[in-house]
């Protein structure tokens, strides 16, 4: 299957080998602006601009649940990005008021607030091991957070914490994520770059230029050593990357 969300207010599922529309999904006020699969695949995860992230069932299309921001922060706190933890038990959300959201899938229940960054967050993603959470902002900064008793091995006395600060874009981070076996950041920007980040060091290894727009996306194949990026230039690139071994 292949989800899309747009500026309708709806979410199509389609049948790609049928070339048809599964379901319509409807349900939020304002534009969508992230979707996620579950590690199982069964649900859909939906972020939009009206403040809430739904949970759907991918086979009968329903709506599971409503996760909403009831606390009124500074400013508009629509949702900007979403994702699913490698384990299916938790949810996390980016939002325009700089903070970034915990929810537990089982209960819908709200687990914390994290907040650091000193602008919106556009980009969240979890780590392979589910250990740790990935954000970009506009504050031109991804930042990566322990998530403590939230992770898969964590103490009820671990509290979530900011492990370390990436700094090196020269705009807007509009986009994160990790390569499968976790040792890469890639994250796209405002500044038509996009970087390649080692999470241990939390320095960047290199820069990769050729979009002529705002890198809006990224993604990384889940079993070759390859990635994707979209772009406001209108063009989508496929890049390949090498681990070279250390010397």
């Amino acid at each position: 299957y292949l989800v899309t969300g747009a500026e309708d207010k709806q979410i199509r599922i389609w049948d790609v080998q049928k070339r048809v529309i599964k379901h319509v999904l409807s349900g939020h006020d304002q534009d969508i602006y992230s979707l996620d699969f579950s590690p199982d695949g069964n649900m859909i995860l939906s972020g939009s601009g009206d403040r809430t992230v739904r949970l759907w069932n991918l086979e009968s299309g329903k709506e599971v649940y409503k996760f909403t921001i009831d606390d009124m922060g500074p400013k508009d706190a629509g949702v900007t990005s979403v994702a699913f933890s490698p384990n299916g038990k938790l949810v996390a959300a980016a939002s325009l008021d700089k903070m970034i959201r915990l929810w537990d899938v089982s209960t819908a229940n709200p687990l914390q607030r994290i907040d650091g960054h000193k602008d919106s967050v556009y980009a969240v993603a979890f780590s392979p091991d589910g250990q740790s959470l990935l954000s970009g902002s506009l504050d031109k900064t991804l930042r990566i957070w322990d998530l403590g008793r939230y992770g898969p091995n964590g103490r009820p006395s671990e509290i979530v914490t900011c492990r370390s600060t990436l700094v090196g874009h020269k705009d807007f981070v509009l986009s994160v994520a990790y390569s499968p076996d976790g040792n890469w950041i890639v994250s796209g920007s405002k500044d038509r770059g996009v970087q390649f980040w080692d999470p241990r060091t939390s320095q960047t290894q290199c820069m990769l230029q050729g979009h002529k727009n705002s890198v809006i996306s990224v993604a990384l194949s889940p079993t070759q050593t390859f990635f994707a990026t979209g772009s406001g230039d209108c063009r989508a690139r496929i890049w390949s990357y090498e681990n070279y071994p250390a010397p």
